[in-house]
């Protein structure tokens, strides 16, 4: 009910070429049958597990961008749906890394269960081919590999994803920092280049960055997002004042790279102003 009524009052009221544009349908939790639902419910978070079992809850969906509720996008949707495009035939579902340096790395460090490649991979911003995930029996996956890894899993819903991918890395595309941008990749020093050199494209605050005063440059994009009205002028309603939150936010490690996080905005105000 709170999200109706936040998009209906925020978002569509009075622009009605974002009703045209947007469609939502709201399901119901569901797991699969036979299973413990409030053991599910539990994993990690309330409710993260649901995201496993998508590809059976909406079945008449093709494929679909999965993010975590502390997404923000610098850019269009579209650019990352691009991504589907070069997926080759095997592939059917893509994530970034967890890590960049192997030293700071969690998976490596500490994790008692197999994961995907050296790192990891980062759920938080997922592409998945609704289609070729049932095709691949990915419930029979993910069901055998809780069942065996449920008392060594820290991450949860996370963690039975990297299993999987250990186990059949050739299935997942992998795509680089700036596209699933978190703490992790400035807190400590600057590890993703892709970022710095063509800005970020998806902030990701983790952490419970934007509601603490941990990682302040977070914070400072997320409090330009929440002002902004949709329909104003992106750069007088939202370049500009995220630039002000950024120039008075407290100093901190990922403040050295604040020109990243508003890098890719200012592209796409200029593919805008252009057009």
């Amino acid at each position: 009910m709170t999200f109706t009524l936040v998009l209906n009052k925020s978002w569509t009221a009075g622009l009605p070429i974002y009703k045209k544009r947007v469609y939502y349908k709201i399901y119901p939790i569901t797991f699969p049958e036979g299973q413990n639902d409030a053991e599910w419910r539990k994993l990690f978070k309330p409710c993260a597990s649901q995201r496993l079992f998508l590809p059976y809850v909406m079945t008449d969906v093709d494929s679909l961008l999965y993010v975590d509720t502390d997404i923000l996008f610098m850019r269009p949707l579209e650019d990352i749906w691009h991504f589907f495009t070069l997926f080759n035939s095997s592939q059917i579902s893509a994530l970034a890394p967890e890590h960049e340096d192997a030293a700071a790395g969690w998976y490596n460090r500490f994790a008692q269960h197999p994961y995907y490649g050296k790192l990891g991979v980062n759920s938080g911003v997922m592409l998945m081919n609704l289609t070729r995930l049932r095709a691949f029996k990915w419930l029979d996956y993910i069901l055998k590999f809780y069942k065996e890894y449920k008392l060594k899993i820290t991450w949860g819903d996370q963690d039975l994803i990297n299993i999987v991918f250990h186990y059949h890395p050739d299935k997942l595309y992998i795509y680089t920092c700036e596209w699933n941008y978190r703490p992790d990749h400035c807190m400590y020093m600057s590890v993703c280049q892709k970022a710095e050199k063509e800005g970020i494209s998806i902030v990701h605050g983790n952490r419970g960055v934007y509601h603490n005063e941990k990682q302040p440059t977070f914070k400072a994009v997320y409090n330009a997002f929440k002002e902004y009205q949709f329909g104003d002028d992106l750069e007088q309603g939202l370049l500009h004042p995220m630039k002000d939150n950024l120039a008075k936010a407290k100093k901190s490690n990922c403040g050295m790279v604040k020109a990243a996080f508003t890098k890719q905005l200012e592209k796409q105000i200029q593919i805008l102003n252009h057009k």
